[in-house]
């Protein structure tokens, strides 16, 4: 959890051991004593949250609203220590649930408890309060309203069976003629009904806020019984009827806690506490809500599995302070007490918090089923929670009733990925999460929104799926992999959503448990049918057609290994074409060299051979390859001897055109953004103070989607480049669209882009953001996870980087950080917190504007300069500069400036007059801004730990850049064959795409699709970015690297080819074999040592590159 900006250092760790359970301290503000009294420590964590508001390790509520309601809740409640019980709590038998009566039973019963407590029990109370003359001092028993406004119904319920009601009078009270009114007196067995009926409605009357007292009757059934059974909106009845409830399934809550007893869930078998606070129970709500979703058998508010064994582990406080190390621990016990089923509530955007995933990896490849949350940062995209956007875990996302996806649902894709390769689909499925009833944390229900609701529904349809399956072979037959495919192939695709936002769609419990019942181990992919042309549901790839001469379209899909933990490729993919159009497609592969836990990667990149220039149309092919894993002794269709084998046969069409004109195609640098993790990379808008962090992927598929739309809209053709500007062909281009970045530059691509812009006439269209080094320096706050301040590496953008681009061109920003509205050819600019253009050459065109400054320098006469132009060379090039890029940013966008961008290119593609770059603008003479100074990079922070280029120093071409500039060819020469081919396939073992090699090779399994990577720390944790997990497969292969990084490898990597094992070649002498392999092991122990290094802030990971996790957290996996 982050903590506030400017918060004061903290005192040492403290550690205690209590009722036999280590515990962290956190010992804030400086605080001496270790362990104070119960009620103090629950105020000063209390007040602790208040003033460290805890950014991203959050409880999953929907943003605002809920929230709101949880802090009104906490205000309403006292904050009274709960007794806490080791011992196992008692088995509750007093219920009305699921196990027993049909669904319309329990809608039934569920109104009749509201109708009993109308005729009775809240005249009584209001008797009562009329007596002591105020209302206000009343008591929260079972038959009040909840803090939150919701009826509570479950006591009263329990009072109806003491009363000795049958189920048939019950049933005849709701049947009858509505709530009491004219109702057969002896089914109440009271002369007494109708006066007690009339100061009932009284009492509704006096209470309007109350949620479900203040409807008509009809309403108050229809939302009761609307909102009380999300079990009946998922057909859970079905299941039910045929006796399966949940039962023998133990189910595992990372949450909050629960009361010992609570009376909605039956089978609270063992409560944990791995907090700081001195209690069992839970104090705020969110647990007990989550553990009824899954579990209830209150009739008011049922759970999916009411005979499930519920394990809690209260991980958060009452007040939603959490670490990686109480998780760590509470996981290490999920292990031995062997839980099945894990949910997750909860995420975090870090998916590089290295030892939360290696545990989570732990986890999961010992079987344990995980379910979370897919988070809560909708609609915005790029904005998936860890661990939820991880293979080996389900993750969910959040619709309401009607089908539509929340608006605070998290959208993909996943940016593990990025920037050199793409993300994979995510979420995996849907489920409700809107107002969804579950149950209040003593007793009773209530409604409540978001992602944390939305995870629980899924457990509680897993562990119900789970009980549908023999006992005998349930736990050899379920596992992370089976499950996710039983849930995926059964759900039910959602119109109008694109993959990034449903994934496979709508869970439906009825066709995941038909498909299990003749489930056999297998393998599958994500998405099962690749078509590029559906719209909307391939939304982004979907709005541009394919063409021959563009970068290949890259595609991550998702391998399942529903046979073992483990497997491998049993040889590369293949494609194969089944049409026309088809022989004119090339793919290419990365993928997982080892599948583990039960999943990997497969990457696709795809091209229009030349032979396809012309045409258009569909084509299509299918992928096919084959997944090898151990042999089992528990599979009846296995001899225990030979490996099982499964193919997977993936169709793929895509739709073709014509290759579009130059003027016409854009290529969006994609390689020179950083986000975080893993280093502290700023938000752009220093407007938005709730989202500190830069880390939503800044890809045209993620919070520059508006921009990509609006581009395809406009008839713009645009790739993008997951390499140097030195991997690209510039007269295939009009222009390079260069947007936010925070990388450096290799001197090789900045002669490159000089030539392409002098010689060739291609455009340079950059827009920086603001860069102000004191300004940084007081947004740092101190992280309470790792221990240690964290400061921005850079500003908005990495200025001087930029600069030394922009250099031969005499154009610079500065560092004043510019705000306001500016007015440049017609087009309404809102500038937020953007850098000036301080200085142009003579002859160019600089637009500016009278805009406040918030720090840096001022501006002179006729305000800041916000957008220069200068025309290079005789081919036509420009270059264009623009300070701020948050009006193409869907994130936080003030307002969009879309029309603003068409001008630029319609000005310096065709020459358009349309006030852009006007005579108005031009300069008479070079402009540089009064006082200005070159913006430095900051001395006190080592950027070598972020950037790809300082690591590398030397560009290389990667698997997304054009075949003939890759520094090792895998393509085929797929560019310059004239010929159509019907199959394509993939080099063995590798991991890579190599078809032919004269001798063999040990190459790199690069992982991220298209990204062959250095290994620091982020290397370590990126192993799921295009991927599924591979902490554990076989030893790396043996590297030689040229040139150095801090972490003793590099990007630029050569394979070692052992001579004199083919065509002849002679053998290497005794010696050097010898010297050979000394220098090979000690650079192996070189890069192991610094494997398990945590992340910090100025110490933070690599970019890219897929590597197998240190073994200290993996090794008891290999079973």
């Amino acid at each position: 959890a982050f903590a506030a900006a400017n918060a004061e250092d903290s005192s040492d760790l403290g550690v205690m051991k209590r009722s036999g359970r280590i515990m962290t301290r956190f010992m804030m503000d400086g605080e001496d004593e270790v362990v104070p009294d119960a009620d103090s420590a629950h105020e000063q964590d209390r007040k602790q949250h208040q003033q460290h508001q805890s950014g991203h390790d959050r409880l999953l509520l929907s943003s605002g609203a809920e929230r709101s309601a949880y802090m009104l809740m906490q205000q309403r409640q006292q904050h009274t220590q709960q007794d806490v019980q080791e011992e196992q709590p008692p088995v509750h038998q007093d219920h009305y649930g699921p196990g027993d009566v049909s669904e319309e039973q329990l809608m039934d019963v569920a109104y009749a408890n509201v109708a009993l407590e109308d005729e009775q029990e809240r005249a009584q109370r209001l008797k009562q309060r009329q007596q002591q003359g105020s209302s206000k001092q009343r008591s929260l028993d079972a038959t009040s309203p909840g803090a939150d406004g919701s009826p509570d119904s479950s006591g009263l319920k329990r009072q109806r069976k003491q009363r000795g009601y049958s189920s048939d009078e019950v049933q005849a009270a709701v049947r009858g003629k509505g709530r009491g009114r004219g109702r057969d007196k002896g089914s109440r067995g009271s002369s007494g009904a109708s006066s007690a009926q009339s100061a009932a409605d009284d009492h509704v009357l006096s209470h309007r806020g109350h949620m479900s007292l203040n409807l008509t009757e009809e309403n108050s059934r229809r939302t009761l019984l609307g909102r009380s059974t999300i079990t009946a909106m998922m057909e859970a009845d079905k299941l039910w009827r045929q006796g399966f409830t949940g039962k023998g399934v133990k189910v595992g809550v990372f949450d909050t806690g629960i009361q010992p007893n609570h009376p909605h869930v039956r089978n609270i078998r063992e409560r944990t506490n791995w907090t700081h606070q001195d209690s069992l129970s839970d104090g705020l709500g969110h647990g007990s809500f989550v553990a009824g979703v899954i579990g209830s058998q209150d009739g008011s508010c049922p759970g999916f599995a009411p005979d499930v064994d519920l394990y809690t582990f209260k991980v958060f406080t009452d007040d939603q302070v959490s670490f990686t190390s109480w998780f760590l621990d509470a996981f290490n016990y999920a292990l031995v007490a062997r839980v099945h089923i894990i949910n997750l509530s909860i995420g975090g955007p870090d998916f590089l918090d290295q030892p939360f995933v290696d545990k989570v990896l732990e986890v999961t490849s010992n079987g344990i089923l995980m379910i979370s949350a897919i988070g809560n940062d909708g609609p915005l995209y790029g904005t998936l929670n860890n661990p939820a956007d991880q293979n080996d875990v389900i993750g969910v996302g959040g619709i309401d009733d009607g089908g539509n996806i929340a608006s605070f649902s998290s959208r993909g894709m996943t940016t593990w990925e990025l920037p050199l390769g793409s993300g994979r689909i995510k979420p995996d499925v849907m489920a409700y999460s809107k107002d969804v009833m579950g149950s209040r944390m003593n007793k009773g229900c209530r409604t409540l929104s978001g992602t944390s609701v939305a995870s629980p529904v899924v457990a509680g349809a897993v562990c119900l799926l789970a009980s549908t399956v023999p006992e005998a072979s349930r736990w050899s037959l379920l596992n992370p992999a089976s499950m996710k495919q039983a849930l995926v192939e059964g759900a039910e695709r959602l119109p109008n959503l694109n993959v990034y936002e449903q994934g496979a769609g709508k869970i439906n419990l009825v066709a995941s448990k038909k498909m299990l019942e003749s489930y056999k181990p297998r393998a599958s992919v994500i998405p099962s049918k690749l078509d590029l042309s559906a719209c909307p549901y391939m939304w982004p790839y979907c709005r541009q057609p394919l063409y021959a001469g563009a970068l290949p379209l890259v595609f991550n899909a998702t391998l399942l290994n529903g046979m073992a933990v483990t497997g491998r490729l049993e040889a590369p993919p293949s494609f194969t074409a089944t049409d026309e159009g088809g022989k004119h497609l090339h793919l290419e592969f990365e993928y997982s060299e080892t599948l583990w836990p039960w999943s990997g990667y497969l990457a696709l990149y795809i091209r229009i051979r030349p032979s396809g220039a012309a045409y258009t149309g569909k084509a299509s092919g299918t992928v096919s390859l084959t997944v090898v894993s151990p042999p089992s002794d528990s599979d009846p269709d296995s001899d225990g001897m030979t490996p099982r084998k499964s193919t997977i046969t993936l169709p793929v069409v895509v739709s073709v055109v014509p290759t579009p004109p130059r003027n016409k195609r854009v290529l969006w640098d994609q390689f020179h953004s950083i986000k975080y993790p893993p280093g502290y990379m700023p938000r752009d808008n220093l407007d938005i103070k709730h989202d500190v962090l830069d880390w939503h992927g800044d890809h045209l598929f993620t919070n520059f989607n508006g921009l990509y739309n609006a581009l395809r809209d406009r008839g713009y053709f645009v790739e993008v480049l997951g390499s140097p500007a030195t991997c690209f062909d510039a007269a295939q281009y009009g222009t390079y669209l260069l947007v936010d970045p925070e990388e450096e530059y290799y001197k090789e691509e900045i002669a490159k882009l000089q030539r392409d812009i002098d010689e060739l006439g291609l455009n340079l269209v950059v827009f920086g953001e603001w860069y102000h080094v004191s300004s940084m320096m007081q947004m740092k706050f101190f992280d309470d996870n790792t221990r240690s301040w964290w400061t921005p590496a850079t500003g908005g953008a990495n200025v001087p980087a930029l600069n030394d681009l922009l250099a031969p061109y005499g154009i610079a920003f500065g560092d004043s950080v510019i705000q306001g509205q500016a007015n440049i050819a017609g087009n309404r600019m809102q500038v937020a917190h953007g850098a000036d253009v301080a200085r142009m050459p003579l002859g160019s065109f600089l637009h500016r504007a009278e805009l406040s400054c918030n720090a840096g320098g001022k501006a002179g006469s006729g305000g800041f300069g916000v957008l220069g132009v200068t025309p290079r060379g005789s081919a036509g090039g420009h270059v264009v500069v623009l300070g701020d890029s948050n009006c193409l940013d869907s994130s936080h966008m003030h307002s969009a400036c879309y029309d603003l961008l068409h001008k630029i290119l319609e000005r310096v593609l065709l020459g358009a007059s349309n006030g852009i770059a006007d005579q108005g603008s031009k300069l008479a003479e070079a402009f540089e801004r009064q006082g200005y100074t070159a913006p430095k990079r900051r001395a006190d922070i080592n950027f070598t730990d972020f950037s790809l280029v300082l690591q590398t120093r030397t560009p290389k071409c990667y698997a997304n850049a054009p075949c003939s500039l890759q520094t090792l060819s895998r393509c085929q020469n797929a560019e310059v064959q004239g010929q159509a081919a019907s199959s394509t396939t993939a080099s063995p073992g590798s991991g890579r795409r190599e078809t032919t090699s004269a001798s063999p090779s040990i190459t790199r399994d690069v992982g991220v699709t298209g990204s062959g990577s250095t290994t620091t720390k982020q290397g370590q944790a990126q192993q799921q970015g295009a991927q599924g997990p591979q902490a554990l497969q076989p030893p790396p292969p043996i590297l030689l690297s040229q040139g150095g990084s801090k972490s003793g490898q590099d990007n630029a990597l050569v394979p070692i080819r052992v001579k004199g094992l083919a065509g002849g070649q002679q053998r290497l002498p005794l010696m050097g074999a010898l010297l050979v392999l000394g220098l090979v092991a000690l650079l192996a122990v070189f890069m192991l040592s610094g494997r398990s290094r945590r992340n910090g802030p100025a110490a933070g990971p690599s970019r890219s590159g897929i590597m197998p996790r240190s073994s200290s957290s993996t090794s008891a996996n290999v079973v």
